[in-house]
């Protein structure tokens, strides 16, 4: 247990590793209190927030228009749960029926699927692991772009001076703006939907990567020009070649405003991947959100709502697999992060 709490200081979860330590018994009054102080005040913040939000849903109408209930709304996220898992199931079948068909009939497993497709339903849990596949692969571009540039930008003054306007000007493009020119580009490049991946979804991919790339660019090229003097002068003193100084000496020192970048595209990432999706009909949480937005029944609010709430909370989570990466990638070193 000790190793595990000295782990999750290591890897930013410190809330986490009283808990591992009072599991093992080190002065449980201590831990107690640590784990107050740490879980606590979020705690009573969310305790507040639904309570609020019960209040108001149950005294507040709009006409005949009423705020779901956080009972409501969790009633609906433990039903898309267990419809997915019935689905899970049902697709292990229709998997089996597959291949038992292809060994009694002969044909190729492409032409059973053809003749036998399988009849399942846009649910809103493999929407979400889609959306989350879409913005890992937008912001992936989006950073592989960025950063390499952002290097480029800090270590070299003409090159910022270049690089600056086309920056400035693309920097605060919306992506209502892009979406349109990358959904012609894609539509020429692709004529079919065939393949291993959607014209929708790369459509999306596309658009975050697009609204992503400059956060990252711009930090990563500040964080280099901010690198002490003394640090490049040693390396001119050591004769180190420019891969090396880049590696031993840039990055390092860089290393915090890059990953500070990378966080705020991927927060930008996950904010445009919504209203991308919706645009595309790509059956995210933007497309689960536009039909329910289309079909405006009494039960559309709660899932509106839940959308809100698994959006929000996955924006969380994300934010903080950032700064995880940021400490593990740190080699050790104390990093603090807010």
């Amino acid at each position: 247990m000790h190793r595990l709490a000295t782990l999750l200081d290591r890897i930013g979860f410190t809330w986490i590793a009283p808990l591992a330590r009072l599991a093992a018994g080190d002065n449980p009054g201590y831990q107690l209190r640590s784990v107050l102080n740490l879980a606590g005040p979020p705690l009573l913040a969310v305790a507040i927030a639904v309570l609020t939000w019960h209040l108001i849903a149950t005294t507040v109408r709009i006409g005949t228009l009423a705020l779901p209930t956080p009972v409501q709304v969790l009633d609906r996220g433990v039903e898309q749960v267990r419809e997915w898992r019935a689905d899970r199931v049902a697709r292990g079948e229709y998997e089996m029926q597959v291949k038992a068909t292809v060994a009694e009939q002969g044909l190729s497993e492409a032409e059973v699927r053809q003749l036998m497709p399988y009849q399942g339903r846009k649910l809103f849990v493999s929407q979400v692991i889609l959306s989350l596949e879409t913005v890992f692969v937008g912001v992936a571009i989006a950073l592989a772009i960025a950063i390499p540039v952002g290097l480029v930008c800090g270590l070299s003054t003409l090159a910022y001076r270049m690089l600056n306007p086309l920056i400035q000007l693309f920097k605060p493009v919306s992506p209502l703006a892009w979406f349109p020119l990358v959904y012609l580009v894609i539509n020429r490049a692709i004529p079919t939907n065939e393949g291993p991946l959607s014209k929708s979804f790369l459509v999306a991919a596309l658009v975050v990567g697009l609204c992503a790339l400059w956060p990252a660019l711009v930090n990563t090229a500040m964080g280099v020009s901010a690198i002490e003097k003394d640090h490049l002068n040693v390396a001119r003193v050591l004769n180190l070649s420019w891969w090396r100084k880049l590696w031993s000496i840039v990055l390092p020192a860089s290393l915090p405003a890059i990953f500070t970048g990378a966080r705020i595209s991927l927060g930008v990432g996950w904010m445009v991947l919504i209203a991308a999706e919706m645009m595309a009909v790509s059956p995210g949480i933007g497309g689960f959100v536009w039909d329910w937005y289309q079909s405006s029944n009494d039960i559309a609010m709660a899932y509106l709502v839940l959308s809100v709430v698994v959006i929000g909370s996955i924006g969380f989570a994300l934010d903080k697999l950032m700064i995880t990466a940021q400490v593990l990638v740190s080699r050790g070193r104390t990093v603090e992060i807010r």
